[in-house]
């Protein structure tokens, strides 16, 4: 009976692929008609040994790997153990992202020029395209920063060597995806943080707006300030606010008063 449902099983997941196969050639018949480029067949994901991710093989042999849960986000009391076991360059990164909510490709192209740190405030000029919405080209992101981040960000700046300092249009030095990426993982073992493969840069950027939600910024508000729209907010990265007043103490401690200048109490 077990064998039986078992050879059940591979042949019902035999029929699936050889229909989604079908399926495929006939729309590449259809965009070989229109002149388009043809799509390719979706790569298949095994469980792996490590319990919540998935690993695939790429085209050209390169394993990779998927979370099946994009949604873990920082506490903070993990976020100060995670923080204290970057190096001063990660630590900047990581700095950012917190303090601007920022995708890390639209926090890589900010540059010196970008950073308004007197008036407390910076713009993304490189923004994800939305081409559900119409975009073709990056629409330009200003938000307000926190007075304690906009003094750190202009002493960061002040301490940048001469030959960047000085020419506005230069970078402000954000890390790669990649690099930050497994700067994260060492960072969050070295923390003794169980899953740690459970993070990415991404995570930051949801605990962040997690973060200033708890602390009573309006929806209208803090989905500008993030670049997306309230019902990506809400299905993808706003959780149940079950903070402690002592959690949203330390909260403050490490975004200062972002929220409270989000929400139009502090100049």
């Amino acid at each position: 009976m077990y064998c039986y449902l078992n050879s059940l099983r591979h042949k019902n997941n035999m029929t699936e692929q050889t229909q989604e196969q079908k399926i495929l050639e006939l729309k590449n018949k259809i965009r070989n008609i229109k002149g388009k480029q043809p799509l390719q067949p979706k790569l298949s994901l095994i469980k792996s040994n490590i319990e919540g991710i998935n690993v695939g093989t790429k085209r050209d042999g390169t394993i990779y790997s998927v979370r099946e849960n994009r949604d873990r986000i920082f506490t903070p009391n993990e976020w100060k153990l995670f923080y204290d076991c970057l190096t001063p360059k990660q630590q900047f990164t990581a700095m950012f992202l917190i303090n601007t909510g920022a995708r890390i490709n639209e926090a890589r192209n900010v540059r010196i020029v970008d950073c308004d740190t007197n008036n407390r405030r910076l713009t993304f000029m490189i923004t994800k395209v939305k081409a559900k919405l119409g975009e073709k080209h990056p629409v330009p992101r200003p938000i307000k920063i926190s007075t304690e981040f906009a003094k750190y960000l202009k002493k960061y700046i002040n301490n940048l060597p001469d030959e960047i300092r000085n020419k506005n249009i230069n970078k402000i030095g954000i890390l790669s995806q990649p690099a930050f990426d497994i700067a994260m993982k060492k960072a969050l073992k070295k923390a003794m943080i169980k899953d740690y493969y459970m993070f990415s840069a991404h995570q930051i950027r949801k605990t962040a707006e997690n973060w200033v939600w708890c602390l009573g910024v309006p929806e209208m508000v803090f989905t500008k300030t993030f670049g997306h729209d309230i019902d990506t907010a809400t299905q993808h990265y706003i959780k149940n606010d079950t903070y402690t007043f002592k959690e949203k103490d330390i909260i403050k401690e490490i975004i200062g008063d972002w929220a409270l200048r989000l929400k139009g109490e502090k100049d």
